[in-house]
């Protein structure tokens, strides 16, 4: 079923919660999300101020719903060419990522997934956040300290 009726059946012919109704009808396939992510704007209550969440699905090719880019100082390439590299760390769900500019050569830290990324519950690699993103949050991976995977790949380069 079309994601959008599945949503608006389960929330008017339901009743249902609707953030969870959003959530169960566009993460049945992961197809559904896999190029543009859904925003879901509501109020939970009346008088109550709006809350916007953008729900994504984090693929290797745009991990944690973040458009790659470059933090080369006078680089000026696309997403196109940015190379991004995932860990397999963890419980597998794209904890660590990333970016390397095929134009410039330049090359970001391992980025621990954002603490303002939050799971979709029993969903991997979907993930949701309140919208929109500050500019700070989109340069997550440019900005990104070092982190322990830094450190290790580090040692394995030494040896």
């Amino acid at each position: 079923m079309n994601p959008l009726l599945a949503f608006l059946k389960e929330v008017f012919a339901y009743n249902g919660d609707l953030w969870a109704s959003f959530t169960a009808a566009f993460t049945a396939q992961s197809r559904i999300l896999a190029h543009t992510p859904a925003i879901l704007i509501y109020r939970a209550q009346p008088l109550q101020a709006a809350t916007v969440r953008q729900l994504l699905y984090s693929t290797p090719h745009k991990v944690w719903g973040l458009t790659p880019m470059c933090g080369g100082p006078s680089c000026n390439s696309t997403a196109g060419s940015i190379r991004i590299s995932i860990t397999k760390r963890g419980d597998g769900n794209h904890h660590f990522a990333k970016y390397s500019c095929i134009k410039c050569k330049w090359e970001s830290r391992y980025a621990a997934r954002p603490r303002w990324l939050a799971e979709v519950p029993g969903r991997q690699f979907y993930f949701y956040h309140n919208f929109p993103l500050t500019l700070e949050q989109q340069k997550h991976v440019i900005l990104a300290p070092e982190t322990q995977v830094d450190q290790k790949a580090h040692k394995r380069a030494r040896k």
